[in-house]
């Protein structure tokens, strides 16, 4: 590298950390680009992993994943982080299996990867051994205790979740989530005989965790024929095909599915087509009807009678929430369920906590995962456990907000290490 080749890419190595440190994240990955043409060739493969975790860190995960791709970058964990953000759990699921069979991975990692894979691991039910993975003892040293918990409760590893309750007994949080999950979750005592379910699922892309997709499944079954379901959010399927499912093992009622199609930035483009083929593969397409267009437009002019049950589950930002919600409150027929995704995070959260646990006509029915169920016009609702799923419910959302912080304070003190290293081998 001579003199002025050298001076350019430092200048723009150098603009591109002040824009970092500065919090201006776009920036800094546009600099980084700009010093692609004049860099040391020995320096790429760090480069890149620089550019990957910029990228990571302004959310174009699907450049992100390209990158260690196209330049064989050897990061298990960074890649399922990115995976998970993309909704690819089903490779994710492959890592793990991988991490077992072959202990290519350390315990760390492996906690990593079932913290990443939440409750969207049942794919191991029939393919691991609890007692040959490494020990959870003692727990505290495992990152994320808190997925140990919910990885053994959705295994319904009552036996050894109870072997390891002593050692968790002293942190708060922890017990917590044991407790409340176990004796105030009327949705865990759901049936469990959804493998039929798991394999329609398991090539298809999304964040609906398998628990979840039951729970649609479950309660698409209860809707009378007369009524429809309909569903906000749709991305690829996933959640289309547990509705439709539901409904052809129940009374049938039709499934009206409304997205607008257009994919998100950095994860996906369009999405309409293989929504679609997912469909028309599991022989579903006659059983939903497609709506591409906001909620709010198709809300306005809905003619096709009570809605048995809905799903909400497109943009999470409050107002949207809240305006899906308002729009199709009115078309609620009796006894009707209404249900959220995501409820951990902020724009749900708020909407369930400040507006729907205060409406006397919806009586919550419980949580599975990040899915909050509700009845309408029930009369066993029981005022007193408003103030347990209010805390339960601020509890869920700091834990996802913390995990957020965390997540993205190591990506930036990554970042900082990698924008050293460059500058001081010059």
């Amino acid at each position: 590298m001579n003199d002025g080749t050298e001076s350019k890419f430092l200048s723009y190595l150098d603009e591109s950390r002040r824009s970092f440190k500065n919090g201006d994240y776009i920036n800094s990955l546009i600099q980084l680009e700009k010093s692609f043409d004049f860099a040391n060739q020995k320096k790429e493969k760090e480069m890149i992993k620089l550019r990957i975790l910029l990228r990571e860190l302004v959310g174009d995960y699907v450049r992100a994943l390209e990158d260690i791709k196209n330049y064989d970058i050897s990061d298990k964990v960074v890649e399922c982080v990115l995976l998970a953000w993309t909704g690819e759990y089903k490779r994710i699921q492959d890592y793990i299996l991988s991490a077992i069979d072959g202990s290519n991975f350390n315990e760390i990692d492996l906690s990593k990867f079932m913290g990443l894979a939440g409750r969207r691991i049942d794919l191991l039910i029939n393919n691991i051994d609890l007692e040959k993975t490494p020990p959870y003892d003692p727990i505290d040293e495992i990152e994320n205790p808190e997925c140990v918990v919910e990885h053994l409760l959705a295994l319904n590893k009552c036996d050894l979740l109870r072997d390891i309750e002593n050692k968790i007994i002293d942190s708060y949080p922890k017990k917590m989530v044991i407790d409340k999950l176990e004796r105030y979750n009327s949705l865990d005592t759901l049936p469990k005989e959804h493998f039929d379910l798991f394999k329609d699922l398991t090539y298809v892309n999304g964040w609906l965790s398998i628990d979840e997709a039951w729970t649609l499944f479950y309660f698409s079954q209860q809707v009378p024929s007369k009524q429809k379901i309909v569903e906000i959010g749709a991305w690829k399927g996933k959640s289309t095909i547990s509705l439709a499912r539901g409904s052809l093992s129940g009374s049938k009622p039709k499934v009206h599915s409304i997205d607008i199609h257009e994919g998100l930035e950095g994860i996906s483009g369009p999405t309409l087509n293989t929504f679609k083929d997912n469909l028309k593969s599991r022989y579903l397409l006659n059983n939903v009807e497609i709506h591409k267009d906001y909620s709010t437009v198709v809300g306005r002019s809905w003619e096709e009678g009570p809605i048995g049950l809905l799903f909400i589950d497109a943009s999470h930002e409050y107002k949207d929430v809240l305006n899906d919600y308002l729009s199709w409150k009115e078309h609620l027929g009796e006894e009707s369920f209404v249900l959220f995704h995501d409820a951990n995070m902020k724009g749900p959260n708020k909407l369930i906590r400040e507006k729907i646990l205060n409406d006397s006509d919806m009586e919550p029915i419980g949580y599975m995962d990040s899915l909050f169920v509700f009845k309408k016009n029930t009369n066993s609702r029981d005022p007193s456990r408003d103030d347990f799923w209010d805390i339960f419910l601020s509890d869920r959302e700091y834990a996802y907000e913390h995990w957020i912080d965390s997540q993205n304070n190591k990506i930036r003190k990554d970042i900082e290490k990698i924008f050293k290293d460059l500058e001081s081998d010059l």
